[in-house]
């Protein structure tokens, strides 16, 4: 993954397969969650200067558009 961590473009990955009916809605937000959930194993207790940057912009894509990632 580049500098985002996939934050852009793993929601287009799922989307694409969604569309090629490889996978039905269920099964892409629960990639997508269980994605999240990967990228945060040990950022979540030290955020500083970038990763705090990225971590921002993440949230505010699956936080904001999708409602994932609780609160």
């Amino acid at each position: 993954m580049g500098p985002c961590q996939g934050t852009f473009c793993i929601w287009r990955g799922a989307l694409h397969l969604y569309r090629q009916q490889v996978v039905n809605y269920e099964a892409c937000l629960n990639f997508i969650e269980r994605t999240i959930e990967e990228r945060w194993k040990g950022n979540k207790y030290v955020l500083w200067g970038d990763q705090a940057r990225q971590i921002e912009i993440m949230r505010g894509i699956y936080g904001g558009n999708f409602r994932l990632g609780g609160e």
